[in-house]
């Protein structure tokens, strides 16, 4: 089922992706209207069409272990109401959720950087320093191996795909082709990792309350 509250959505499946990724898609949604409180208004979601379950990188399972499920548990006090996000949080939190649902990196990638951009970026100059400087100290604190020159050219691949240079299987001048899905499938479970320390841990939440400095 999924949840709206104040137009925004919370499949009940989506925590657990933030958990361990699986591919299980929209089409086990039903909407859930809490607009009436007394009577909850429920309605399929009609669907058409070829609904792919996309799952990127090495298939390791595609399902939770019970370890998994008592980490779904702690997420599911997100679900109260009057409970939200912060800003930064939840816009990220969606471009991680929006992008597992896309088959094409060309796709995925500015999803992905646009989560990372969503938490850390404070203004509209050195945008490029900031998400350097910023996500590398991600990926140290939660030990994913990307270095800045890996970060330089995932966001140097998001801006030229953003604005329609080419596809990504031209750009390889920015990083070779071959190399182009692990480092997406790095930065994507970063992302992640970083989404999901938020809704468990609310003091590193609250870091992402305010601008960062």
């Amino acid at each position: 089922a999924e949840r709206r509250s104040r137009g925004a959505l919370w499949p009940s499946f989506a925590p657990a992706r933030i958990i361990h990724p699986t591919t299980t898609g929209f089409r086990y949604c039903v909407w859930v209207s809490e607009l009436t409180p007394e009577v909850k208004n429920i309605r399929a979601i009609p669907f058409r069409g070829t609904g792919l379950d996309v799952l990127l990188g090495p298939a390791t399972r595609d399902w939770l272990t019970e370890a998994d499920g008592l980490e779904v548990k702690r997420l599911m006090g997100w679900l109260e109401r009057g409970r939200n996000m912060h800003p930064r949080v939840h816009r990220a939190y969606w471009n991680y959720e929006y992008a597992l649902h896309l088959y094409e990196l060309d796709m995925r990638y500015p999803l992905i950087v646009g989560g990372f951009e969503a938490l850390i970026s404070t203004s509209g100059s050195g945008v490029t320093w900031q998400f350097i400087d910023r996500v590398s100290r991600l990926a140290t604190q939660f030990n994913v191996p990307l270095t800045e020159t890996d970060l330089k050219n995932a966001y140097e691949l998001r801006s030229r795909l953003v604005h329609g240079e080419s596809f990504l299987y031209a750009l390889t001048h920015a990083d070779p082709f071959m190399e182009q899905p692990k480092l997406y499938q790095e930065l994507e479970n970063l992302l992640r990792l970083t989404v999901r320390e938020c809704l468990l841990d609310p003091a590193f939440h609250d870091r992402f309350r305010m601008a960062l400095p």
